[in-house]
């Protein structure tokens, strides 16, 4: 029987041993329940099914680690458990930052877009004021993702972990406090992989604290074998060589395509571009009309770019999806809301006699307009 067994049997609540499996527990059921939570194709979370979903997890993990340690010396093997639980929330935690970096890494996550570029600080969400920000520079956004997919590397290996570790917490609590301060609808999932992080990083607080502030020596890590045969520690090690492999095999992919694959020109759809009314009308029930200033459907500005678009107005800024049958004439908006949620769609109607002229007509809300618009030629994006 190896010392690290004796040292875990019969834990308390006076033991650490004891706190460190609850908290593992419960750690590992919040970070595995952000697997259940509903999709609301919104690209947002924070809904209350969301937290409803983690929490829930959570609890399911804390009664599972309570009887963990009620039954704990019973239970062959017990002291296994929890490196185990350390290693997958390794894997988990380097899996899911992995892709968070890498959309930063080619400049995804962030678009500079023209809307953004030709609106006013108080026409935008706090959130698409922090997007515009990051995604003015691509420079700096590639930074901010190479600060993600860096711990996210280091963290897949054990000899690597505690660096990756003190990286990765760093990064994420940046992350949350940036949601929290800008309002993104990411808090909930960003604040629960900063904590799977901090638990990870807290299986080193006694070398950390040896190291940092009582000046002592601080001895190899000690790894203790999770398998006895031969057979299960190979089995084991295959496992993680494919979880490993699994996790790198996208971004390896990527950079791969990225250097080696000749450049695809973007689509750009035929009403790319940015434009300003000519002339807009509103329905009243009986004849085309002007709207008033002060109706929050005089738009004077639109915008299409990549697959969605912004219809502008002094008072009311709407995003939108969209897509077009140049066939048909039709123009396909789907309206998004702050929460970046698709709420209402509609098919307009469109007409482009030249390259700088669009006319489009179509309902919004409850008002049906109809609008001609000219291409802007000026520079709304940083070359």
């Amino acid at each position: 029987m190896s010392k690290y067994y004796r040292d875990y049997q019969g834990v308390s609540l006076s033991d650490s041993a004891f706190w460190n499996n609850l908290f593992g527990f419960i750690v590992t059921g919040g970070a595995l329940a952000v697997f259940f939570q509903a999709n609301y194709n919104s690209g947002c979370g924070d809904f209350p099914q969301h937290f409803q979903v983690v929490r829930n997890g959570a609890i399911i993990g804390a009664i599972i680690g309570l009887l963990f340690n009620l039954f704990h010396s019973k239970i062959p093997n017990a002291y296994r458990v929890q490196p185990l639980l350390i290693f997958l929330l390794r894997m988990y935690l380097g899996w899911i930052i992995m892709g968070y970096g890498m959309a930063k890494v080619f400049a995804g996550q962030f678009p500079m877009l023209m809307a953004n570029m030709d609106a006013r600080f108080v026409e935008l969400t706090p959130m698409r004021v922090a997007w515009a920000f990051f995604g003015y520079s691509k420079g700096y956004q590639m930074f901010l993702g190479w600060g993600e997919v860096i711990p996210a590397v280091l963290i897949l290996f054990r000899r690597t972990t505690l660096l990756g570790t003190i990286l990765m917490v760093t990064v994420m609590l940046n992350v949350w406090l940036v949601n929290i301060f800008f309002d993104v609808c990411v808090k909930l999932n960003s604040f629960t992989y900063m904590i799977v992080g901090v638990y990870i990083l807290l299986q080193y607080t006694n070398r950390l604290w040896k190291f940092f502030f009582t000046n002592q020596a601080v001895p190899a890590a000690y790894y203790p074998d999770l398998a006895d045969k031969k057979v299960f520690q190979r089995i084991g090690l295959t496992i993680n060589i494919i979880l490993v492999s699994f996790i790198l095999y996208f971004p390896l992919v990527t950079f791969y395509d990225y250097f080696v694959t000749p450049e695809v020109p973007k689509y750009k759809s035929l009403l790319y571009g940015a434009w300003k009314i000519q002339k807009i009308e509103k329905w009243d029930g009986n004849n085309w009309v002007i709207p008033a200033p002060t109706d929050s459907c005089n738009f004077n500005r639109s915008f299409f770019e990549g697959s969605t678009g912004v219809l502008q107005s002094d008072l009311k800024r709407q995003r939108f999806g969209y897509s077009v049958d140049s066939a048909k004439k039709e123009l396909t908006l789907d309206f998004i809301n702050d929460r970046n949620t698709r709420y209402e769609k509609q098919v307009w109607q469109f007409a482009k006699p030249d390259l700088d002229n669009i006319s489009l007509i179509g309902r919004w809300g409850k008002d049906s307009i109809r609008t001609e618009w000219l291409l802007r030629k000026e520079t709304l994006l940083r070359k």
